[in-house]
């Protein structure tokens, strides 16, 4: 079942929003039910990514932030792992504990990030 709306990226490297199909994925989403055209569809896309071009820097910050939440987060599980192995009771466990959270939140954080 498709949704009531057609969900589209903003591209951080050429300003407008792009899809790969976008004719597709309005032909599968219910806009059509509601007499909405595939034209009408295309000029509120152009008329979104006129809107958004005073944001991109915001974009690209938030987007920047989530991504280095990651890499640290990433860093401080590599630097977990070996400090907890190099002591005199190391564990491998621990270190696939550190993943495990780690791949569990990874995706919290991606998520919260792109909300805003």
């Amino acid at each position: 079942m498709n949704p009531e709306l057609v969900y589209i990226n903003y591209s951080n490297v050429i300003p407008k929003y792009k899809a790969s199909d976008p004719k597709g994925r309005f032909e599968g989403s219910d806009l059509p039910k509601y007499e909405i055209t595939f034209k009408s569809f295309q000029n509120t896309l152009n008329l979104c990514t006129i809107m958004m071009r005073s944001y991109r820097g915001k974009i690209w910050f938030y987007d920047t932030i989530g991504y280095a939440t990651i890499v640290v987060g990433m860093l401080i599980i590599i630097l977990l792992g070996v400090a907890t192995s190099s002591s005199e009771k190391g564990n491998w466990g621990n270190m696939v504990l550190y993943i495990l959270l780690y791949f569990i939140f990874v995706p919290i954080v991606y998520k919260v990030s792109q909300c805003f």
